[in-house]
């Protein structure tokens, strides 16, 4: 899937924490 393929490099470009927070904020 794309959207898995885009994910991936977003995930080792950036700390995991702020990844978990900006996809929190995405959600709510």
């Amino acid at each position: 899937p794309e959207k898995v393929a885009k994910a991936v490099p977003d995930m080792q470009a950036m700390p995991i924490e702020a990844f978990l927070d900006r996809w929190e904020n995405e959600i709510s």
